[in-house]
């Protein structure tokens, strides 16, 4: 045989090694969110929360609301971007209280903490400053 098979039937074996040892009961199990362990006393389930959403923040003045959106855009931003929005995003004032989704309107500056869920901004948060 020449160089070149022995070399491709070296890496195939390596691959179905690797594959063998990955299939194997209590390895390389995927991440999930779904309630893992047990505490000390071995009665509870202890749940893991997501850890990877990274929480980012933006900041612009309205440009557009919809039941389901909310579209800003920022000082430099060629256009405005837009984010989820969903019964569980909160809206807050200046002070940090909430406030109701009516105060913000067309022209408002906000500032939106969201998570990325695949391709989509999802507003965890609306801040809309100086709110009336």
């Amino acid at each position: 045989m020449n160089r070149f098979t022995l070399k491709t039937i070296r890496s195939a074996f390596a691959a179905i090694a690797l594959l063998a040892i990955a299939m194997q009961p209590g390895r390389a199990q995927a991440p999930s969110n779904q309630p893992q362990g047990q505490d000390p006393e071995g009665d509870k389930v202890l749940t893991i929360k997501d850890t990877d959403a990274v929480h980012k923040t933006a900041s612009g003045n309205i440009t557009q609301l919809a039941a389901d959106a909310i579209f800003i855009k920022g000082a430099g931003d060629v256009h405005p971007t837009g984010y989820a929005v969903n019964a569980q995003t909160a809206y807050v004032d200046d002070a940090g209280a909430p406030a109701q989704r009516a105060k913000a309107a067309v022209g408002h500056a906000v500032t939106i903490t969201y998570v990325m869920q695949g391709d989509t901004r999802l507003a965890l948060q609306v801040l809309v400053r100086n709110a009336p």
